[in-house]
């Protein structure tokens, strides 16, 4: 089994900070062993200039350390990016679905992590041009 794995090298950096117009691709699930939390990877795929193709992501915390499940909320990093995925607010009670919104463009920033280790989309408007 183990000799059938195949990995592909990405590049950990994403893309330089800056403004780009991205199309959202995937959400990957990812499992934080040392701190027992699960993640969401809101992943968006450049659309065009030096960057394009190139892919830049958010990481949002959907379980925490004691297992809970973490709840959007207007103020928190997954609520905000369930808004802009949506296209603007987003009532509490309410439904989003993110994979309805895959291969919807949108308009991201792109900063610094708080390490510095890398980047990520700090903010996501739907592309209305």
């Amino acid at each position: 089994m183990s000799e059938d794995l195949v990995f592909v090298v990405g590049d950990s950096e994403g893309v330089p900070a800056g403004n780009y117009r991205g199309t959202f691709d995937r959400i990957d699930i990812v499992e934080d062993t040392e701190f027992a939390e699960r993640a969401a990877r809101f992943v968006f795929k450049i659309e065009t200039g030096e960057h394009g193709g190139r892919e830049t992501s958010v990481l949002c915390t959907v379980v925490d350390d004691k297992g809970a499940a973490r709840k959007p909320t207007p103020k928190n990093k997954l609520g905000k990016v369930l808004a802009g995925l949506a296209g603007g607010p987003v009532e509490p009670g309410s439904q989003v679905r993110p994979a309805e919104h895959f291969g919807t463009s949108y308009l991201l920033t792109v900063e610094p992590t708080k390490s510095g280790a890398g980047t990520t989309v700090s903010t996501i408007f739907r592309d209305t041009a």
